[in-house]
C-alpha cells in the first residue's frame, strides 16, 4: 500500500470522527487513482464482523456510505475519462477529398 495513503488511514483510525481526515484520505486517493484501495479500506470496516479494528454499529454505517461516496466519485472519474465512440472529427472532409481524388483518377 502507498505509504502516504497508509499513514492518512492510520489517521483516520485514531480519530474517526473527524471529517476533515476522511476528506484528505479520499482526496488524496482521487489525484493519486487509488479511489480502490480508499474503498477496500473502508470495507474493511464496514464488514464489522471481518474488521481487526474496534468498531461501534456507527462506525461501521459511516464506512458504508463513505464506500458508497468513494464509489460513486469512481464512477464519476470514469465517466468524465470516457470518450464518445464514433468517427474521430474531421474523418468527413477526409473522405470527401478521397472522393474527389477517386472521381479525378476515374476521369483521367
Amino acid at each position: 500500500m502507498d505509504p502516504t495513503l497508509e499513514g492518512l488511514w492510520k489517521k483516520v483510525l485514531e480519530d474517526w470522527d473527524d471529517d476533515a481526515l476522511h476528506g484528505k484520505l479520499i482526496s488524496y486517493a482521487q489525484t493519486s487513482d487509488q479511489l480502490g484501495q480508499a474503498a477496500g479500506l473502508y470495507k474493511s470496516v464496514a464488514n464489522a464482523e471481518d474488521s481487526p479494528y474496534r468498531l461501534s454499529p456507527t462506525q461501521v454505517l459511516d464506512a458504508k456510505k463513505r464506500m458508497n461516496g468513494i464509489a460513486m466519485l469512481a464512477v464519476m472519474h470514469l465517466e468524465a475519462a470516457k470518450t464518445e465512440a464514433g468517427p474521430p472529427k474531421g474523418l468527413f472532409w477526409v473522405r470527401v477529398a478521397a472522393a474527389i481524388l477517386v472521381v479525378a483518377t476515374a476521369v483521367l
